[in-house]
């Protein structure tokens, strides 16, 4: 389709004739800004064979200009078009609006291509056919924005939530990672499909079963009273934790479950008395807890639990931190963890201290928006734990807390709801190596 030959015409000589879009929005405003500016973007009209005009494009500019008295107006003007034709000049015009949405502009190019290929077929059927690089050419864009936003009105299609971004560019890397966990499962499932029964499959397999999909709450309450050496405990922290993340490092959250402030004691008071109950009397608890918020709460649950608590806490010191107000205050560069003995516990590691300095993984190679390092966790385990071990993880999240008790010749198992988790959790089985698993 060829671009319309400018020319100014008058403005009674146009008619307005059927609009697919018909939104007029703040006319006034529109008006006051051609009156200090001028139109910048010509409307867009087609010649009748009887030498008439019929707009395509342009409603609300054409409106304006009439209403402001104008007796001429700048046109892009076409031959006598087909609907198709008509409906993608009119999808084009509405591109330069200024207030367009990623989302809207993603959805018109794909409108406009598919439109094309009604007149000139598929390129991937017919020779001759609509090409990326033909919409890209019609729109004056690179083919690879085209093709970008193609990919995101479609999965907009699927998933609402891709259109309702702060911008495009994040809505790219929520595609980006809708796509990477598309893959992400189909691995999984064929890996899952062939695992041998013999060799190091057998180890690998004994790891996946060890991830089990089901609430912790059910999970706890199945276990046999007496039977474990260790608990690690990472519950929600109740904290609305999608916004005290920054955007950047927690794009994709529908796999992590917050809760309420009002369930947090509810729900760790049920878990550090299932805790209780299945330790041996020489075990730990280690609970991870928000410092700011949750401090005193936690230490009393676990303490009327049963437990005897250090209220001096293990803390991971993160080589860096972030905060949503540096006006206001310092980046935090450290996470928290009171370790609770029961009965006669002791520390394995006699005469370490309580500070933990395993490196912070990048936002890009986590699986999971709270993923901590295997690294930490062997770390963590071997204070209060031994080869041969028993542990049990009741919330799993990316699972590398098993891979690390592997490493360290232990026995893990947990519990987790998210089967893309999961689905994580055995690739990396899959592609590390049993008792050699790194981050």
């Amino acid at each position: 389709m060829e671009q319309g030959k400018l020319a100014h015409l008058k403005v009674a000589s146009i008619q307005y004739g059927t609009r697919y879009r018909d939104e007029m929005g703040d006319l006034e405003a529109l008006k006051q800004s051609i009156t200090d500016e001028g139109l910048i973007h010509p409307i867009a009209v087609m010649e009748e064979p009887d030498g008439s005009y019929v707009l395509l494009a342009g409603g609300r500019r054409y409106t304006a200009i009439k209403e402001l008295g104008w007796e001429l107006i700048p046109c892009h003007i076409y031959p006598h078009l087909n609907d198709i034709d008509r409906r993608t000049i009119e999808l084009k015009e509405n591109m330069v609006r200024e207030n367009l949405t990623y989302a809207e502009e993603a959805k018109i190019t794909l409108e406009i291509h598919r439109l094309q290929q009604l007149v000139k077929g598929d390129s991937a059927l017919v020779v001759g056919g609509q090409t990326l690089q033909d919409t890209a050419d019609l729109l004056g864009q690179s083919k690879s924005k085209v093709f970008q936003d193609m990919q995101l009105a479609e999965m907009i299609e699927v998933i609402p939530e891709l259109g309702e971004c702060e911008n495009r560019q994040e809505a790219l890397r929520l595609l980006k990672k809708a796509k990477d966990e598309v893959a992400r499962d189909k691995k999984a499932a064929s890996y899952e499909a062939t695992i041998s029964s013999s060799g190091e499959d057998v180890q690998r397999k004994s790891l996946i079963d060890s991830f089990i999909i089901k609430d912790c709450r059910e999970g706890l309450k199945s276990i046999q009273s007496g039977q474990l050496d260790l608990v690690e405990l990472d519950p929600p922290y109740a904290i609305n934790l999608h916004k005290v993340k920054k955007t950047e490092d927690f794009i994709a959250t529908k796999d992590y479950t917050e809760i309420p402030p009002e369930q947090y004691i509810q729900d760790l008071t049920l878990q550090a008395r299932e805790a209780f109950r299945i330790l041996k009397d020489n075990g730990w608890f280690l609970v991870w807890f928000s410092i700011k918020w949750w401090y005193e709460e936690t230490a009393l649950v676990l303490e009327q639990a049963g437990f005897k608590v250090n209220r001096v806490p293990l803390i991971w010191t993160k080589d860096r931190g972030q905060t949503l107000r540096p006006d206001l205050h310092l980046a935090s560069c450290y996470d928290t963890l009171f370790y609770a003995r029961k009965g006669m516990a002791t520390i394995r590691k006699q005469g370490s201290n309580n500070i933990l300095r395993t490196p912070v993984l990048s936002s890009v190679d986590k699986t999971h928006p709270t993923e901590r390092p295997i690294g930490l966790y062997e770390e963590l385990f071997s204070l209060f734990a031994s080869s041969g071990d028993l542990v049990c993880i009741p919330y799993l999240g990316s699972g590398n807390s098993i891979l690390a008790a592997n490493n360290l010749r232990m026995k893990a198992f947990g519990f987790e709801l998210s089967q893309g988790n999961k689905n994580y959790f055995i690739n990396k089985v899959n592609e590390g190596i049993p008792g050699e698993y790194e981050d």
